[in-house]
């Protein structure tokens, strides 16, 4: 078969020469530049990656920036086992995109190319791409499928979390700035108000042990820096920003295996965490965890977890061990999902001020479709906190503590870019204590970004 292409007075002809079956002769076909599109698409779909690519490629020898054109040669090549050269040519389509829809589709394709090359983490980044150029709801929901797609049969998950926390008590403080021993009184810190930002960073690498298990190998970093309001600044002057500084660096191995019919999973994982304080290292945690999911029935879900942690202050030498024993119903319903858990904590120290027993119940709801735009989520949690002794040696009652939370989250999944949508929330705490310096109340403001793929 052999192909030649002109271009005259603007238009071009392609010349396709068609063997004859059980001939020696070639009859010679002259195709316009749609024609020569249209039959190089037919050709792609109908399996014939190398007749199409050699239309397009006549295309191009005189239109050298042809999207369709350039876009079957990426697929053809694709199909034809040559991936790399099939992602340069639609990144050349990328580049010369004039439309929505011709970026979406030179996105689609150059993610093609890219996973078949096994580059699964940047055919995702190319999905997102496409995800933000989509000129409709449709195609956008390509995209997004797609991208689940990819991102289940990744072997290597990167996770990132950002978010700004405008705070009025940032350091915790308690409501009364004044403690009242009889005729004696002692000053209390004070709210010092300003803004949280948190960044969190989290690569996990999986291997498949089958069809239902795998090893999870993770590391991750956290990091936490605050700016204090200039009234803060003028209610403390000593404090300083960088007196909030924290960093964590974690590695992890983990085990997961689901049930064959898909109706449960297991999980244990072995946590190192390395805690930095303005800098300095604070402290070593080794944390063990176990979790197992059950379908109860349709729609229903139930999880019972418990963990181990083993933290040693460096420095001071005080070790903190921590028991936990959770218990999760999650409900689907078509208007919403809602949440219940229920937790014990026992904390064990040397240091008798840590050492307490924590319960606490937790009751969220968020519904399953925007609502004027929006999707809210709802949460209400209670926590009681019984201490093993009092808050100072001159006192007798155990401490206790009372606490009560209540947010509203909210995503607008309209506003994403790449496929990242903003999330506003607002929350509420009140601690009640048997003693007044740990009676504490604050209102945060969020804002953060939620991955809604």
């Amino acid at each position: 078969m052999a192909v030649g292409f002109w271009v005259r007075r603007g238009v071009a002809a392609l010349a396709v020469a068609l063997c004859l079956s059980g001939a020696a002769q070639a009859q010679e076909v002259r195709l316009t530049l749609p024609e020569a599109r249209g039959t190089a698409a037919r050709f792609l779909a109908n399996g014939r990656p190398e007749v199409a690519l050699k239309l397009a490629e006549g295309v191009l020898l005189g239109a050298p920036q042809d999207h369709f054109a350039l876009l079957i040669k990426a697929r053809a090549l694709r199909d034809l086992g040559y991936p790399v050269e099939a992602g340069k040519a639609a990144r050349v389509a990328w580049q010369i995109s004039d439309t929505d829809q011709e970026k979406f589709y030179a996105a689609l394709v150059v993610a093609q190319a890219k996973a078949t090359q096994g580059r699964k983490l940047a055919a995702q980044l190319w999905l997102r791409r496409a995800s933000q150029a989509a000129p409709d709801d449709r195609l956008k929901q390509t995209a997004m499928r797609d991208f689940r797609q990819v991102r289940a049969a990744t072997p290597t998950r990167l996770r990132f979390d950002l978010s700004l926390t405008p705070s009025d008590n940032l350091n915790d403080a308690p409501t009364s700035d004044t403690l009242y021993r009889g005729p004696f009184s002692s000053p209390l810190a004070q709210p010092l108000s300003g803004v949280r930002l948190q960044f969190g960073a989290q690569v996990t690498h999986r291997i498949a042990l089958g069809e239902n298990a795998r090893v999870n190998l993770g590391a991750q970093y956290a990091m936490t820096r605050v700016r204090l309001s200039s009234e803060a600044q003028s209610i403390d002057p000593a404090a300083e920003n960088s007196d909030f500084a924290l960093d964590v660096f974690g590695l992890s191995l983990g085990y997961e295996q689901r049930g064959a019919a898909g109706d449960w999973l297991g999980s244990l994982r072995l946590t190192q965490l390395r805690t930095l304080s303005t800098g300095e290292a604070l402290s070593d945690v080794t944390q063990l965890d176990g979790r197992f999911g059950y379908s109860l029935a349709p729609g229903l879900n139930g999880t019972v977890s418990a963990s181990y942690s083993h933290e040693a202050w460096l420095g001071s030498g005080t070790t903190v061990d921590t028991r936990t024993l959770g218990l999760s119903l999650e409900k689907r319903l078509p208007a919403g999902v809602w949440r219940f858990g229920l937790s014990m904590r026992d904390v064990m120290s040397d240091n008798t001020a840590i050492a307490r027993d924590v319960r606490r119940a937790d009751l969220s709801y968020a519904t399953a479709k925007p609502v004027m735009g929006a999707l809210p989520r709802v949460t209400l949690s209670y926590e009681r906190a019984e201490y093993d002794t009092a808050w100072t040696p001159i006192w007798t009652d155990p401490r206790q503590d009372e606490t009560w939370t209540l947010g509203l989250d909210v995503t607008l999944p309209k506003l994403d870019y790449y496929g990242f949508a903003p999330e506003i929330g607002v929350s509420f705490r009140d601690r009640r204590s048997n003693y007044v310096p740990y009676e504490t109340q604050g209102t945060n403001l969020h804002l953060g970004l939620k991955s809604v793929f």
